[in-house]
């Protein structure tokens, strides 16, 4: 769970380079669907921080 976890904010965040240009989309969904994946085996305090997490991620890397 926390494996997974990382697994996908490690992704979200290889993804953007330091200007915040998207490098791999692919690599991106890739930590999305671990994200979502990992939601089904977290307590709900772990899916609140999860969603919050994800949410800000989209938020800070609009074009």
């Amino acid at each position: 769970m926390i494996f997974l976890l990382t697994l996908a904010l490690l992704a979200l965040s290889i993804s953007y380079n330091v200007q915040g240009e998207i490098i791999s989309l692919s690599t991106r969904l890739l930590g999305l669907f671990c994200g979502l994946l990992s939601l089904f085996f977290t307590p709900l305090p772990v899916k609140v921080f999860i969603l919050v997490t994800l949410v800000v991620f989209s938020w800070d890397f609009q074009p």
